[in-house]
Protein backbone atom coordinates (compact mmCIF):
# COMPACT_ATOMS: atom_id res chain seq x y z
CA UNK A 1 0.00 0.00 0.00
CA UNK A 2 2.90 2.32 0.64
CA UNK A 3 3.96 2.21 -3.03
CA UNK A 4 0.47 3.34 -4.15
CA UNK A 5 0.88 6.57 -2.18
CA UNK A 6 4.00 7.58 -4.07
CA UNK A 7 3.51 10.36 -6.56
CA UNK A 8 4.49 9.72 -10.20
CA UNK A 9 7.64 11.41 -11.47
CA UNK A 10 9.65 11.62 -14.67
CA UNK A 11 13.43 11.31 -14.97
CA UNK A 12 14.74 12.43 -18.37
CA UNK A 13 18.34 11.32 -19.03
CA UNK A 14 20.39 13.23 -21.57
CA UNK A 15 23.99 13.09 -22.72
CA UNK A 16 25.63 14.72 -19.67
CA UNK A 17 22.77 15.38 -17.24
CA UNK A 18 19.31 14.36 -16.13
CA UNK A 19 16.11 16.27 -15.37
CA UNK A 20 13.65 15.34 -12.65
CA UNK A 21 10.03 16.43 -12.54
CA UNK A 22 6.97 15.60 -10.44
CA UNK A 23 3.77 17.30 -9.37
CA UNK A 24 5.52 18.46 -6.20
CA UNK A 25 8.98 19.16 -7.66
CA UNK A 26 9.62 21.59 -10.52
CA UNK A 27 11.97 20.56 -13.31
CA UNK A 28 15.32 20.09 -11.57
CA UNK A 29 18.57 19.42 -13.37
CA UNK A 30 21.63 17.45 -12.27
CA UNK A 31 24.76 17.59 -14.49
CA UNK A 32 27.08 14.58 -14.66
CA UNK A 33 30.80 15.11 -14.28
CA UNK A 34 33.32 13.15 -16.40
CA UNK A 35 34.14 11.11 -13.30
CA UNK A 36 30.57 9.77 -13.39
CA UNK A 37 29.77 9.40 -17.11
CA UNK A 38 32.13 9.62 -20.10
CA UNK A 39 31.20 8.82 -23.71
CA UNK A 40 27.75 7.68 -22.53
CA UNK A 41 29.33 5.01 -20.32
CA UNK A 42 29.24 4.87 -16.54
CA UNK A 43 32.74 5.47 -15.20
CA UNK A 44 31.88 4.66 -11.61
CA UNK A 45 28.59 3.18 -10.39
CA UNK A 46 29.46 4.12 -6.82
CA UNK A 47 29.88 7.78 -7.80
CA UNK A 48 26.64 7.69 -9.77
CA UNK A 49 24.78 6.42 -6.69
CA UNK A 50 26.46 9.09 -4.53
CA UNK A 51 25.48 11.83 -7.00
CA UNK A 52 21.85 10.68 -6.98
CA UNK A 53 21.84 10.62 -3.16
CA UNK A 54 23.27 14.14 -3.07
CA UNK A 55 20.66 15.30 -5.61
CA UNK A 56 17.71 13.87 -3.65
CA UNK A 57 18.93 15.19 -0.31
CA UNK A 58 19.83 18.64 -1.62
CA UNK A 59 16.44 19.24 -3.23
CA UNK A 60 14.54 17.31 -0.54
CA UNK A 61 12.79 15.12 -3.07
CA UNK A 62 10.31 12.64 -1.67
CA UNK A 63 10.41 9.03 -2.98
CA UNK A 64 8.16 8.63 -6.01
CA UNK A 65 7.05 6.15 -8.68
CA UNK A 66 9.69 6.97 -11.25
CA UNK A 67 9.41 6.58 -15.02
CA UNK A 68 12.73 7.00 -16.84
CA UNK A 69 12.95 8.44 -20.33
CA UNK A 70 16.16 8.42 -22.38
CA UNK A 71 16.76 11.25 -24.81
CA UNK A 72 17.40 10.45 -28.51
CA UNK A 73 21.08 11.12 -27.77
CA UNK A 74 21.16 8.13 -25.43
CA UNK A 75 19.32 5.42 -27.38
CA UNK A 76 19.81 3.36 -30.52
CA UNK A 77 16.60 2.71 -32.44
CA UNK A 78 15.77 1.26 -35.83
CA UNK A 79 12.53 0.41 -37.62
CA UNK A 80 11.77 -2.84 -39.47
CA UNK A 81 8.66 -4.25 -41.16
CA UNK A 82 5.73 -5.03 -38.88
CA UNK A 83 6.20 -8.76 -39.55
CA UNK A 84 9.95 -9.25 -39.91
CA UNK A 85 11.25 -11.88 -42.32
CA UNK A 86 14.24 -14.06 -41.54
CA UNK A 87 16.40 -11.53 -43.34
CA UNK A 88 14.95 -8.77 -41.17
CA UNK A 89 15.62 -10.79 -38.02
CA UNK A 90 19.23 -11.23 -39.13
CA UNK A 91 19.46 -7.48 -39.67
CA UNK A 92 17.99 -6.87 -36.21
CA UNK A 93 20.68 -9.07 -34.66
CA UNK A 94 23.41 -7.24 -36.59
CA UNK A 95 21.97 -3.90 -35.48
CA UNK A 96 22.07 -4.94 -31.81
CA UNK A 97 25.63 -6.21 -32.16
CA UNK A 98 26.75 -2.81 -33.48
CA UNK A 99 25.45 -0.88 -30.47
CA UNK A 100 28.68 0.45 -28.88
CA UNK A 101 28.00 -0.40 -25.24
CA UNK A 102 29.62 -3.16 -23.23
CA UNK A 103 26.20 -4.21 -21.93
CA UNK A 104 22.98 -3.47 -23.80
CA UNK A 105 19.35 -3.93 -22.84
CA UNK A 106 17.09 -4.24 -25.86
CA UNK A 107 13.45 -4.83 -26.65
CA UNK A 108 11.29 -4.94 -29.77
CA UNK A 109 7.94 -3.13 -30.03
CA UNK A 110 5.25 -3.07 -32.69
CA UNK A 111 3.31 0.14 -33.36
CA UNK A 112 2.21 2.22 -36.34
CA UNK A 113 2.52 -0.83 -38.63
CA UNK A 114 6.22 -1.33 -37.99
CA UNK A 115 8.65 -2.99 -35.62
CA UNK A 116 10.88 -0.74 -33.54
CA UNK A 117 14.06 -2.12 -31.99
CA UNK A 118 15.18 -0.11 -28.96
CA UNK A 119 18.63 -0.52 -27.40
CA UNK A 120 19.82 1.28 -24.26
CA UNK A 121 23.02 1.26 -22.20
CA UNK A 122 22.14 -1.37 -19.58
CA UNK A 123 24.88 -0.30 -17.17
CA UNK A 124 23.63 3.28 -17.17
CA UNK A 125 20.02 2.19 -16.62
CA UNK A 126 20.97 -0.20 -13.82
CA UNK A 127 23.15 2.42 -12.09
CA UNK A 128 20.42 5.05 -12.10
CA UNK A 129 17.78 2.53 -11.08
CA UNK A 130 19.92 1.25 -8.22
CA UNK A 131 20.68 4.77 -7.02
CA UNK A 132 17.02 5.77 -6.75
CA UNK A 133 15.78 2.45 -5.40
CA UNK A 134 18.35 2.69 -2.63
CA UNK A 135 16.48 5.83 -1.53
CA UNK A 136 13.06 4.08 -1.57
CA UNK A 137 12.03 5.27 -5.05
CA UNK A 138 10.13 2.82 -7.23
CA UNK A 139 11.32 2.65 -10.84
CA UNK A 140 8.23 1.57 -12.78
CA UNK A 141 9.42 1.90 -16.40
CA UNK A 142 12.24 2.96 -18.72
CA UNK A 143 11.78 3.88 -22.36
CA UNK A 144 12.85 6.38 -25.01
CA UNK A 145 11.52 9.87 -25.57
CA UNK A 146 11.41 9.19 -29.33
CA UNK A 147 8.90 6.33 -28.91
CA UNK A 148 6.77 8.26 -26.42
CA UNK A 149 6.73 11.25 -28.75
CA UNK A 150 5.78 9.14 -31.77
CA UNK A 151 2.80 7.45 -30.14
CA UNK A 152 1.60 10.69 -28.54
CA UNK A 153 1.10 13.45 -31.07
CA UNK A 154 0.66 16.08 -28.36
CA UNK A 155 4.32 15.56 -27.37
CA UNK A 156 5.64 16.67 -30.77
CA UNK A 157 8.12 19.50 -30.52
CA UNK A 158 10.27 20.29 -27.49
CA UNK A 159 10.65 18.00 -24.51
CA UNK A 160 7.74 18.65 -22.17
CA UNK A 161 8.12 16.73 -18.93
CA UNK A 162 4.89 18.05 -17.46
CA UNK A 163 3.00 16.56 -20.43
CA UNK A 164 5.01 13.34 -20.21
CA UNK A 165 4.02 12.96 -16.56
CA UNK A 166 0.50 12.07 -17.68
CA UNK A 167 1.83 9.37 -20.05
CA UNK A 168 3.26 6.95 -17.51
CA UNK A 169 1.03 4.13 -18.78
CA UNK A 170 2.44 4.57 -22.29
CA UNK A 171 5.95 4.59 -20.89
CA UNK A 172 5.24 1.33 -19.05
CA UNK A 173 3.81 -0.20 -22.25
CA UNK A 174 7.07 0.50 -24.13
CA UNK A 175 9.46 -0.12 -21.27
CA UNK A 176 12.73 -2.04 -21.65
CA UNK A 177 12.95 -3.07 -17.98
CA UNK A 178 11.92 -6.59 -18.98
CA UNK A 179 14.05 -6.58 -22.11
CA UNK A 180 16.93 -8.86 -23.06
CA UNK A 181 20.36 -7.98 -21.79
CA UNK A 182 23.26 -8.49 -24.15
CA UNK A 183 26.92 -8.23 -23.11
CA UNK A 184 29.74 -7.74 -25.62
CA UNK A 185 27.42 -8.67 -28.49
CA UNK A 186 26.38 -11.95 -26.85
CA UNK A 187 23.44 -12.78 -24.59
CA UNK A 188 24.57 -12.76 -20.97
CA UNK A 189 23.73 -16.45 -20.38
CA UNK A 190 25.71 -17.44 -23.45
CA UNK A 191 28.57 -15.24 -22.32
CA UNK A 192 28.58 -16.90 -18.88
CA UNK A 193 28.76 -20.36 -20.50
CA UNK A 194 31.63 -19.32 -22.73
CA UNK A 195 33.42 -17.71 -19.81
CA UNK A 196 33.12 -20.95 -17.81
CA UNK A 197 34.50 -22.99 -20.71
CA UNK A 198 37.36 -20.55 -21.15
CA UNK A 199 38.09 -20.69 -17.42
CA UNK A 200 38.31 -24.51 -17.46
CA UNK A 201 40.64 -24.40 -20.46
CA UNK A 202 42.91 -21.88 -18.75
CA UNK A 203 42.94 -23.96 -15.55
CA UNK A 204 43.92 -27.05 -17.59
CA UNK A 205 46.74 -25.19 -19.33
CA UNK A 206 47.98 -23.81 -16.01
CA UNK A 207 47.93 -27.28 -14.42
CA UNK A 208 49.88 -28.75 -17.35
CA UNK A 209 52.50 -26.00 -17.12
CA UNK A 210 52.75 -26.54 -13.37
CA UNK A 211 53.39 -30.27 -13.85
CA UNK A 212 56.09 -29.54 -16.45
CA UNK A 213 57.70 -27.05 -14.08
CA UNK A 214 57.73 -29.53 -11.18
CA UNK A 215 59.27 -32.24 -13.37
CA UNK A 216 61.95 -29.83 -14.54
CA UNK A 217 62.78 -28.86 -10.95
CA UNK A 218 62.99 -32.51 -9.87
CA UNK A 219 65.23 -33.49 -12.77
CA UNK A 220 67.62 -30.59 -12.31
CA UNK A 221 67.87 -31.12 -8.54
CA UNK A 222 68.83 -34.84 -8.86
CA UNK A 223 72.62 -35.68 -8.91
CA UNK A 224 73.95 -36.84 -12.26
CA UNK A 225 73.71 -40.62 -12.84
CA UNK A 226 77.28 -40.81 -14.25
CA UNK A 227 79.99 -41.47 -11.65
CA UNK A 228 82.66 -38.90 -11.16
CA UNK A 229 86.04 -40.35 -12.13
CA UNK A 230 88.93 -39.27 -9.95
CA UNK A 231 92.30 -39.63 -11.57
CA UNK A 232 94.99 -41.01 -9.27
CA UNK A 233 97.69 -38.58 -8.30
CA UNK A 234 100.89 -39.77 -9.99
CA UNK A 235 103.75 -40.60 -7.65
CA UNK A 236 107.30 -39.66 -8.40
CA UNK A 237 109.26 -42.52 -9.89
CA UNK A 238 112.91 -42.69 -8.88
CA UNK A 239 115.24 -43.22 -11.76
CA UNK A 240 117.25 -46.44 -11.38
CA UNK A 241 120.71 -45.96 -10.02
CA UNK A 242 123.35 -46.87 -12.55
CA UNK A 243 127.05 -47.21 -11.99
CA UNK A 244 129.19 -45.60 -14.65
CA UNK A 245 132.57 -46.94 -14.99
CA UNK A 246 135.30 -44.29 -15.39
CA UNK A 247 136.82 -44.06 -18.85
CA UNK A 248 140.04 -45.82 -19.28
CA UNK A 249 141.54 -43.00 -21.26
CA UNK A 250 141.55 -39.32 -20.67
CA UNK A 251 140.26 -37.25 -23.54
CA UNK A 252 140.87 -33.57 -23.77
CA UNK A 253 137.88 -31.89 -25.35
CA UNK A 254 138.66 -29.16 -27.78
CA UNK A 255 136.63 -25.97 -27.55
CA UNK A 256 136.79 -23.54 -30.40
CA UNK A 257 136.76 -19.99 -29.20
CA UNK A 258 135.12 -17.19 -31.02
CA UNK A 259 138.49 -15.74 -32.16
CA UNK A 260 139.60 -18.92 -33.78
CA UNK A 261 142.12 -20.00 -31.15
CA UNK A 262 141.73 -23.26 -29.49
CA UNK A 263 142.01 -23.69 -25.80
CA UNK A 264 142.29 -26.94 -24.07
CA UNK A 265 141.38 -28.05 -20.56
CA UNK A 266 142.96 -31.08 -19.10
CA UNK A 267 140.83 -33.48 -17.22
CA UNK A 268 141.82 -33.87 -13.71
Amino acid sequence: MENNKKQPAILYIDFDKFFYFSSTTPVTQLPFGPEVIADQNVVSREKMISVIEYFVQTYRIEPSSLAILFSPNMTFERDFPEIPTQKDRDEIQKFIELVPYEEVITKTFRFNKKTRVLAINADLLDSVKQGFEKLQFEVIAASSWAILQEINADLAGNVDLSAALGKTESIKQYSVLEGEKVMENKPIEEKKTKNNTRMFILIGIFAALLVVLLITILVTSQPSSSKKVTLPIPTAVSAPTTTTRPPTTTETPQIKSLNGTVSTQSAQ
